[in-house]
């Protein structure tokens, strides 16, 4: 039995048509008043779970699985926004997997259910999962078995991720550290597409070598220590370890290149043979064949080798400013004595600080802001204080440099031709006062592409993840290879 538009109208609580049309629009009902009395009941239902959500904004203490349920009723997930924290990351995420245009109402209903089923059974639905979570249900089309037959192995949530992306996908085994695949919402999105895929590509029982668009050609030796590679590191890293394995070197001196300017030679796209190729074998094989060598000098020879091989020469001749070719562009191992190599790099370092403190150069801001983030309460001993500011002088670069054991110094000339920009992460806390943490480079294109703590160590998860803040809030990039 039909009713009137009248009576349409007023059992809903709308006032006039045009708001009832307005909200079958949005909600993605009908925008007729000719309905019968079953679609009507569904209407009433869904604005009533609409209004409980709303009503769950009053309270302080929001409840995760009453409002996922009533989303669920409702397929709505948008209706969490502005709940606050994780209300609003799982929001952000809904309106990713339905689009702009917002008319995938069924794919925001099974979302939607999907979260409320690992919310009832894990402890998944949390800010450091549901990019993890999203891109599960992005990628539904190659799910192998229904996700509600996943039981949780441990209270463990690493665990239970890596147990539900097996349950889901997997057929064959996938090292661990592969799993951060999915969980990456700091790089642009075909990046983040293109690991998933090599995930999948092992989980279906194929070889990495043959993955799509890797960067650098494995051997099946390499290919064999990259899938060795530790539960711990980064996908790029374990690329390097496989390289390095594979040449007979040990983790050791994989993890002394890893934070080096090697590594991003190694992450863009080498074609077999090619210079880059031989000149990245070339130089695993000189620190291999050199066992003795200190390790902790890798990464500064290999700083100097980079100035020698790669980067332009700002001079004076004749009181006029020349930019000159790198000095030596065709650098070689061959015939090389590792004590004078280790002398030359020495001598490079001590002009590097002489230039400096000579020259005084400083430079205006390539405009993007630093950052300021604040974890816990001020005054208890677990408050902590995050700050990255740029640095805007050879006097400051030459400071950081000396405070972290790097040679950043010698990126005067880039800085003060705005080709990149240098920042340095610190915080402040009650108990160990001002640390400073990491040095960052960023390209004028926006792009953060090197990170180096002291002594060129990589970050610290938690540095990581206030690197991605910043980088989300400044509208950065984060380069694949960091």
């Amino acid at each position: 039995m039909k009713k009137s538009k009248n009576e349409v109208i007023t059992s809903l609580g709308f006032s006039s048509t045009s708001k009832y049309y307005s909200w079958c629009a949005e909600n993605g009902f009908p925008a007729t008043t000719n309905k019968g009395v079953h679609q009507l009941r569904k209407e009433l239902a869904h604005k009533n779970s609409s209004k409980a959500i709303y009503t769950l904004r009053k309270h302080k203490d929001i409840d995760l699985g009453k409002a996922l349920k009533k989303a669920a009723e409702i397929g709505k997930l948008e209706q969490l926004k502005n709940l606050g924290g994780i209300f609003n990351t799982i929001a952000s995420a809904s309106q990713e997997i339905i689009g702009a245009k917002k008319t995938n109402l069924i794919k925001e209903k099974e979302f939607t259910e999907f979260l409320y089923f690992l919310h009832q059974k894990s402890n998944l639905v949390c800010d450091r999962y549901i990019s993890g979570l999203k891109n599960i249900f992005h990628y539904k089309f190659y799910w192998k078995k229904d996700y509600k037959d996943w039981k949780r192995p441990s209270h463990n949530k690493e665990r239970q991720f890596s147990s539900l992306l097996r349950h889901i996908f997997a057929q064959y085994e996938v090292p661990l550290f592969m799993d951060k695949a999915w969980l990456e919402n700091s790089y642009p999105r075909h990046t983040t597409d293109l690991r998933i895929d090599w995930w999948l590509h092992i989980a279906d029982g194929h070889n990495i070598r043959k993955a799509p668009k890797l960067n650098f050609p494995l051997t099946k030796k390499m290919a064999h220590f990259f899938i060795q590679a530790p539960s711990t590191y980064e996908i790029n890293n374990a690329f390097t370890y496989g390289i390095v394995m594979a040449e007979e070197g040990d983790r050791r001196l994989a993890e002394a290149i890893i934070p080096s300017r090697l590594q991003p030679l190694i992450l863009t796209r080498c074609v077999e043979k090619s210079e880059s190729y031989q000149f990245i074998l070339a130089t695993i094989r000189f620190f291999i064949n050199n066992p003795m060598f200190d390790r902790n000098q890798v990464g500064p020879v290999l700083d100097y080798i980079w100035a020698q091989k790669y980067t332009s020469r700002e001079v004076f001749i004749n009181g006029a400013h020349a930019v000159l070719p790198p000095a030596e562009p065709n650098f070689s191992f061959t015939g090389r004595c590792p004590d004078a190599l280790m002398r030359r790099t020495e001598e490079w370092h001590r002009q590097l600080n002489r230039e400096k403190r000579a020259n005084g150069r400083s430079w205006d801001s390539m405009g993007i802001e630093g950052f300021e983030f604040e974890e816990g309460i001020q005054g208890r001993p677990s408050y902590k204080k995050w700050v990255i500011t740029e640095l805007l002088s050879s006097r400051e670069l030459s400071a950081e440099g000396k405070a972290m054991r790097n040679c950043v110094s010698s990126y005067s000339f880039s800085c003060s031709r705005h080709s990149s920009a240098i920042f340095s992460m610190s915080y402040e806390s009650l108990n160990a006062g001002k640390q400073k943490c990491i040095t960052i480079e960023v390209s004028k294109q926006g792009v953060i592409q090197q990170v180096r703590g002291i002594y060129n160590r990589s970050m610290t998860p938690q540095e990581r993840q206030i690197l991605n803040r910043w980088a989300s809030k400044r509208n950065l990039t984060i380069s694949s290879y960091l």
